[in-house]
């Protein structure tokens, strides 16, 4: 997927299911820190929910 393109959810798990997204995705958000664990952070893209993500996972911020 080229950098600049913005996609529907939709879109993105149809494409995704096809196996036609080729990492790395990149997520817009907010991170925070998790308590008492250095391992992951917490992503949100709306600060309503928080996904936990372990650090090995990301390439980079």
């Amino acid at each position: 997927m080229d950098d600049d393109v913005v996609t529907s959810p939709r879109h993105f798990l149809t494409k995704l299911q096809q196996g036609e997204v080729i990492p790395p995705v990149r997520a817009i958000g907010m991170v925070k820190a998790e308590d008492g664990n250095a391992d992951n952070i917490l992503y949100s893209s709306d600060c309503g929910e928080w996904t936990t993500i372990p650090i090995d996972l990301i390439a980079k911020i």
